[in-house]
């Protein structure tokens, strides 16, 4: 059995890792707009 604090935990950090990523593809695709 996995502790799902710790799989929450790593959710979250995967997502502030890639929100940065994602914004910056997104204004990409505007700025293209």
């Amino acid at each position: 059995m996995m502790n799902p604090t710790l799989i929450t935990r790593r959710r979250l950090l995967i997502a502030m890792a890639l929100s940065p990523l994602l914004w910056q593809m997104r204004g990409a695709q505007a700025a293209d707009v």
